[in-house]
């Protein structure tokens, strides 16, 4: 089903960038385009993908990638922090990882 959803990025708690009105695919994989890059969320996994990369996270095995398309290198992510709960029309996903020093966290609402 079709939905338009707001998101907003925290960085240590800090909103960093907000983002309204972004038409979205919402069902049991929700999946939306920003700035020229794909994001699919799954029940466990966060992906996020371009022409440059493609960035995995499993939320809940703790783990993730970075796939380099352009050298087709893989290379893997240290997690140290990650979860995603989901209530009603309300979406929140938290990591930290090795490449970034905040914890980041976004909130992803249905209207």
């Amino acid at each position: 089903m079709k939905k338009t959803i707001n998101i907003k990025l925290y960085k240590d708690n800090e909103l960093t960038q907000e983002y309204k009105n972004i038409n979205s695919i919402y069902n049991e994989t929700i999946s939306f385009n920003i700035d020229n890059t794909h994001t699919k969320i799954t029940n466990t996994n966060f992906i996020r993908e371009n022409d440059e990369y493609i960035f995995n996270i499993d939320l809940i095995q703790k783990e993730a990638y970075y796939i380099l398309k352009e050298k087709n290198i893989k290379l893997d992510i240290e997690v140290y922090e990650s979860s995603i709960n989901r209530k009603e029309e309300i979406i929140e996903i938290i990591y930290k990882i090795e490449t970034e020093e905040p914890v980041t966290k976004i909130l992803i609402e249905s209207e």
